[in-house]
């Protein structure tokens, strides 16, 4: 079973983390890289991103309204909602992913405090133009910057362009730590706050823990176990898809959870060779790219010129969803579903058509640079002869 994703680091590489992790300064050192690559002054350290999400909207501790796209990780307004705010929801566009421009400009009121541009599955978002929007209404801009990590918009590294940043180091994401996240910022003010809300540290993670997790997520993505657990989360996946997911009430305790020291070192083995994995990354985009367009049952995504993607996944529209899918897991092909699900419906709103029609068509080919050409070619050539099913003006159903 090939899998949709796979930790980036190597097994020679978390071996080697032992040592680096054992150093003091291993989390300094990655500030400094982090610090360098993104021309900032702060940069702080978190267990996760959406734990550095919920503590920049703490520290700015001015409680209203966060617009946010309607198409993300439910972990964004559940993080907005534990920081004390609401998510106010704008409909991304099909098939860009991008909010929509007019749409957000009509969901500014005087209780909106901010706006998060989200970069979904390593594709830019339109930042620029919604950091204007941002700026002409003094509202605190904030880049989510988790699934794209080097990514670039009309030649600047995204990240650079909030008034505050998030990054990640999840497991899935382009720079892999068995977790991490992190918030960076030039804003001094904003820095001041920040530094006041941590005075009380965050919890320690056992070295040995974090090891053991980033040593079975890794072991599993290659071996037989991982048919199994895609069977278990696929199902548990086509119910979301059939009646939604519902936002957490408590706050997780992995909110309060420090980076641990073996994400940090994992991480700083994987800088040294980035240009490389996102050229990789691009690589294998834009084979996906030339080998599905056309198809009559596909949709591309639109990528704009303006931008040079991270792909964390390569995301098509498929118009036979979940038989797609099946159709590949039992040729040995394990796709994404994510997200399974619009973050506005999981919070009562239902006028999102764009969102809802994402959900329903979009799947995600895997993209991690470990993939040769021919290993990506192959998964091309079989979902080439996916046994399409025309739908006749009867509505009946016959192959292809």
């Amino acid at each position: 079973m090939l899998s949709h994703y796979s930790p980036n680091y190597s097994l020679a590489e978390l071996i080697k983390c032992i040592r680096l992790s054992s150093k003091t300064a291993v989390n300094q050192d990655l500030c400094s890289r982090i610090r360098e690559m993104f021309d900032v002054k702060y940069i702080h350290l978190f267990g996760t991103g959406r734990a550095a999400l919920y503590y920049l909207l703490k520290s700015y501790n001015r409680p209203g309204g966060v617009i946010i796209p309607s198409y993300t990780n439910i972990t964004v307004p559940e993080a907005v909602q534990f920081a004390g705010y609401y998510p106010v929801f704008v409909d991304v566009n099909y098939p860009s992913l991008d909010m929509d421009l007019n749409t957000l400009r009509g969901k500014i009121k005087p209780d909106v405090r901010a706006i998060i541009a989200i970069h979904t599955f390593g594709l830019p978002c339109n930042v620029g133009k919604i950091r204007e929007i941002a700026r002409n209404n003094n509202l605190l801009f904030i880049e989510d910057t988790a699934p794209a990590f080097g990514a670039e918009y009309q030649g600047q590294i995204v990240g650079s362009f909030g008034d505050a940043s998030i990054l990640s180091f999840n497991h899935g994401k382009v720079l892999s730590g068995e977790a991490g996240g992190a918030l960076i910022t030039n804003d001094d003010e904003l820095e001041q706050a920040i530094c006041r809300l941590l005075k009380t540290n965050l919890i320690p993670v056992s070295r040995s823990l974090s090891f053991g997790k980033a040593l079975l997520r890794k072991m599993i993505t290659t071996s037989l176990l991982f048919r199994i657990k895609v069977g278990i989360q696929i199902k548990r996946e086509i119910e979301i898809l059939k009646h939604g997911i519902t936002p957490k009430k408590v706050m997780p305790a992995l909110y309060s959870k420090e980076c641990s020291p073996i994400s940090s070192s994992l991480v700083l083995q994987q800088m040294d060779n980035l240009k490389g994995n996102l050229s990789r990354r691009r690589r294998i985009g834009q084979i996906y790219q030339n080998e599905l367009a056309g198809l009559p049952w596909v949709t591309m995504l639109e990528i704009p010129d303006y931008c040079s993607p991270a792909w964390i996944q390569f995301s098509v529209f498929v118009e036979e969803k979940i038989d797609f899918y099946y159709y590949m897991y039992r040729h040995g092909i394990d796709l994404s579903l994510d997200f399974p699900y619009s973050v506005a419906e999981s919070f009562g709103e239902k006028e999102m058509p764009n969102s809802r029609r994402v959900v329903d068509t979009i799947i995600g080919f895997p993209t991690y640079p470990s993939l040769t050409d021919s290993k990506v070619k192959s998964i091309c050539n079989l979902a080439l002869k996916y046994p399409y099913k025309n739908r006749l003006k009867d509505h009946a159903r016959s192959f292809l």
